[in-house]
C-alpha cells in the first residue's frame, strides 16, 4: 500500500452509512427524532482523523447496534460539513463524533477524545421517545 493509500483508504464497518447528499443528512436528522444517531465526521487526508477511525473500527464491540451511524468524507462532501454543523449549531472538528436526539446534540468530541464506550454510556442515559 503506498503512503498516499493509507489515508484515503476507508473500510468501513457494515452498520455504519455513507453520507452523499443533503437529503442523506435531512433522513439523518429525521430519524433523531425517533432515536440516537451518530454522525463520524472524518478527513480522508488527515493521520490524526484516520487512527481515530481505526481505533473507532477496532472499538466496534462497544457501540451499541442500535443506534445509526452515519459516516461522512469530509474532503468529498465539504457542503455537508457545513449543513451539519449549521444544523446542529457545532463548530466544525475533523476528526469529529457526534450524537444526536430528537434533532438536537446530546454529546460530542473530536480527535483523540473520541471514545465510543464513554459516548455508548451518555446514550444510554437518554430515555426512550
Amino acid at each position: 500500500m503506498a503512503f498516499l493509500d493509507w489515508f484515503s483508504s476507508t473500510a468501513l464497518p457494515e452498520f455504519w452509512s455513507t453520507l452523499e447528499t443533503e437529503a442523506d443528512v435531512r433522513n439523518a436528522l429525521e430519524k433523531s427524532h425517533h432515536q440516537p444517531i451518530a454522525f463520524f465526521k472524518h478527513s480522508t487526508r488527515c493521520g490524526t482523523s484516520h487512527h481515530v477511525m481505526s481505533e473507532l473500527t477496532d472499538q466496534s464491540q462497544k457501540i451499541p447496534h442500535n443506534i445509526p451511524i452515519y459516516y461522512l468524507d469530509l474532503i468529498a462532501h465539504r457542503d455537508l460539513s457545513r449543513m451539519i454543523a449549521e444544523e446542529l449549531d457545532l463548530a466544525h472538528q475533523s476528526p469529529q463524533l457526534i450524537i444526536v436526539h430528537k434533532g438536537q446534540v446530546i454529546t460530542h468530541a473530536s480527535h483523540h477524545a473520541i471514545d465510543w464506550a464513554r459516548m455508548a454510556t451518555e446514550v444510554s442515559t437518554i430515555s426512550p421517545s
